[in-house]
């Protein structure tokens, strides 16, 4: 029997609350076997698909697409067992629930292995009511004959859809839902197929689902294996254009051992799981990395502040003249401010020494490192432009190379001075917070254009809305040191000469500031990347759909992307270390009280 061709356009979603489900009937084979089966309308809710079954939550959702037909006796004895062996068996190890077409068209030869308890596996036929038949409802629809639903089903659900498109938006509804509600890995399996298939492997793409094609199996699966193995410049076909570069693909050949399925799939289920510990890491890294900053941040302004009290007490204390105290409270007074006075090189002198032990600024700076590599790392495995990609199981796949990354970026960093610090642990939302734009679920493979405006825009947007608050910023701090410089001219000319040392001392401070927090250095560099970035996207746009389709094109604004990135990045890490080491160096002196007071203070 021939599939009905999916419609262009999906049914419209209705906004009404969905009746409470029907009761579950059962249905009685010539076989023997037995299904639920249940009724959905096509707009119905998909929160209680699940309460509509009578089964429980999914760790994971395996949709089957396309089917057997015309294959000769060896190729269906192949797709049967790797049908009950092979997926039916890993199903049952993850505790996945299947979703399929339900007919006998679309299904991997019999399936008696579910009927019984070895793989106790719910397999879930979705169909409209209208297209097929089964024992006790009729066998044509206005003269055409009915699909006959799959007796190796242990549940169906028919939809009062007139066409199979209607079915497919239903079925990729509930497993949105099911995906997000449930936060569980969706898996897509593609034996021969066509027109039918293309719609629900495309719609799989869409929604960032890895796709398993049976390289042998004929029609879409090989159009997609051959078009992956050896990218065309161009692919006539839009839709198959989309998920052959777009899409993750994952080959098995027909000849494959069950064995090296069953570990293809388990891969496809990690593979969620590998993306978050690699989330996860980068958590890690850069909360830890804020925190080193922020640590590294305050004592370098308590240093420099301490230095402008201390030069401001010992000035006061120089000068003060109280008529009206007594002696003896005048003594008291000065004995506070010497105290005082003393106190600040000794506080100075320990936070000196605590920064050159704890080393926060170092550990800022290779926590942010290795943050923002592992961060580039993720975006290549989410564009699928690894260099030297291997296809073909059981070679190394991308999840076992994003592993060797993620392995050496920590290894590289526990070789650091972070080797002495314990690093809190991330507990946050994958990915963390700012980790990626706003809206990007940060599992999703992506396409060039996904890829430009969540990497690319995004990038831009953030280097040119702090270049405008760098400005902003040194500025202030240049109007300061000029009108602080400005105040100890006119104390110079008003004779007051003596309190030029604050003002000194105050310039220095923000002169200091201003070093450390390497503002002018920032500002050019991130002025550079948002007009390389720029640049980028300017030519990207250029180019036409066709250029755009083509795989150079596509490794080539990505690599240009993140070679900016990792070039500014690589570029600011380098200053930022070389300032960190020229502050050490200029440790001050320790001064006696006497000392400094010699020094600062004129005599009269």
């Amino acid at each position: 029997m021939k599939l009905t061709p999916a419609e262009d356009s999906a049914p419209p979603k209705k906004e009404k609350t969905a009746p409470a489900p029907e009761p579950l009937s059962q249905i009685t084979f010539p076989n023997g076997h037995t299904a639920r089966l249940n009724t959905m309308p096509v707009d119905a809710a998909p929160d209680d698909f699940l309460e509509r079954l009578n089964v429980s939550a999914p760790k994971a959702l395996i949709i089957m697409t396309g089917g057997t037909e015309g294959f000769d006796e060896h190729l269906k004895s192949r797709m049967y067992q790797f049908f009950t062996r092979g997926i039916v068996r890993a199903a049952s190890k993850i505790d996945a629930l299947i979703l399929d077409g339900g007919t006998l068209a679309e299904g991997m030869a019999t399936m008696d292995d579910i009927q019984n308890q070895s793989y106790p596996v719910p397999l879930i036929g979705m169909a409209p009511v209208s297209k097929v038949t089964y024992p006790g409802a009729p066998k044509t629809d206005g003269g055409q004959e009915k699909a006959p639903l799959n007796p190796d089903h242990s549940h169906f659900i028919l939809t009062d859809t007139p066409d199979w498109g209607g079915a497919i938006e239903l079925m990729y509804r509930v497993v949105e839902y099911l995906r997000t509600a449930n936060d569980i890995p969706v898996i897509t399996v593609l034996v021969n197929g066509q027109k039918l298939a293309r719609a629900q492997v495309l719609r799989s793409v869409r929604m960032g689902s890895p796709v398993i094609v049976f390289k042998g199996s004929g029609g879409l699966a090989d159009d997609i294996a051959e078009f992956y193995e050896k990218p065309p410049e161009f692919i006539e076909s839009p839709e198959l254009a989309e998920i052959v570069q777009e899409g993750d693909i994952r080959l098995c050949s027909v000849e494959s051992s069950l064995e090296a399925l069953e570990r293809l799939i388990s891969q496809q289920v990690r593979r969620d799981s590998m993306l978050k510990l690699a989330w996860r890491q980068f958590g890690v890294y850069d909360l830890n990395a804020v925190r080193h900053q922020c640590m590294f941040q305050r004592i370098q302004n308590a240093i420099i502040w301490l230095g402008v009290v201390g030069t401001t007490l010992a000035l006061t204390q120089a000068n003060i003249k109280v008529p009206a105290l007594e002696p003896s409270l005048q003594k008291s007074l000065h004995d506070i401010l010497h105290y005082m006075i003393t106190a600040v090189p000794i506080l100075v002198a320990i936070l000196l020494a605590a920064a050159n032990e704890f080393k926060s600024g170092n550990k800022w700076l290779h926590l942010r490192s290795s943050a923002e590599l592992l961060k580039s790392e993720i975006f290549h495995y989410r564009t699928q432009t690894e260099t030297s990609i291997s296809r073909q199981i059981p070679e190394e796949t991308r999840e076992i190379r994003l592993a060797k990354k993620l392995k050496q970026i920590s290894t590289q960093l526990m070789q650091t001075d972070v080797n002495l610090s314990a690093l809190k642990a991330y507990t946050g939302p994958l990915p963390p917070v700012y980790g990626t734009k706003p809206g990007d679920d940060g599992f999703s493979m992506l396409s060039p254009e996904n890829y430009l405006d969540i990497r690319l825009e995004d990038q831009l947007g953030f280097y040119v809305g702090k270049t405008a608050k760098l400005e902003k910023r040194l500025r202030r701090l240049e109007w300061l040191v000029y009108i602080v410089g400005g105040v100890g001219t006119m104390l110079a000319a008003f004779n007051m000469e003596l309190w030029v040392a604050l003002t000194g001392a105050l310039v220095a401070a923000f002169g200091t500031h201003m070093k450390y927090e390497m503002l002018q250095e920032t500002l050019t560099k991130y002025n550079q990347a948002a007009v390389a970035l720029t640049n980028v996207r300017s030519w990207w746009i250029s180019l036409s759909a066709a250029e755009q389709a083509k795989k150079t094109n596509i490794t080539m604004l990505i690599e240009n992307t993140e070679g900016i990135l990792r070039s500014e990045f690589s570029s600011w890490i380098q200053e930022m270390q070389d300032t960190i080491a020229a502050l050490q160096k200029e440790e001050p002196e320790q001064e006696t009280d006497d000392d400094r007071e010699d020094n600062t203070i004129p005599a009269e």
